[in-house]
């Protein structure tokens, strides 16, 4: 049911795709799936983002977080920073995002790849924070960001979106 969820969602039918992925995700959750429980819900972030409900989008990124950060899986968890990133910066924090997605684009450089919807999400994420932030500002944030360790971007990100770290 995953696949169709997406295609519905290709298809413009956003509705009984978020329907779908929430069904989804209460699947995974029976099935202590963490990692898709962790996908479904950055998913949800996203649909919820997009329809303009922010607390909701800030509150489902978090969930996903939390539950990511226990997973080994380090493509899952760049990706769930990713996400965060986007949500933060399109909530007008970009001083939190940028190290947050500088942190993310780290790890999928040192695992060798992405999904072209995670490269196409960073670029827009990248431009949105460039847009909010000077130069210096921009390029402090992204340096501090690529040292941090993959617990310290959690709790950054977690911090940042108003969530227990």
């Amino acid at each position: 049911m995953r696949t169709l969820a997406y295609a519905y969602d290709r298809l413009g039918d956003t509705e009984r795709s978020r329907l779908l992925h929430e069904e989804n995700l209460l699947r995974a959750r029976e099935a202590d799936d963490r990692g898709l429980e962790a996908t479904i819900l950055g998913t949800l972030a996203q649909f919820a983002l997009d329809d303009g409900r922010s607390a909701d989008a800030n509150s489902l990124v978090s969930e996903s977080l939390m539950v990511s950060r226990g997973i080994g899986d380090p493509g899952l968890k760049a990706q769930d920073l990713s996400r965060a990133a986007q949500i933060l910066a399109a909530s007008g924090r970009p001083v939190a995002a940028a190290p947050v997605l500088a942190h993310a684009e780290r790890v999928i450089e040192e695992i060798g790849g992405r999904a072209p919807w995670v490269e196409r999400m960073n670029a827009a994420t990248l431009a949105d924070i460039q847009r909010q932030l000077d130069g210096p500002t921009f390029d402090e944030a992204w340096e501090r960001g690529r040292t941090l360790t993959t617990e310290r971007a959690f709790a950054l990100a977690l911090e940042a979106l108003g969530s227990d770290a």
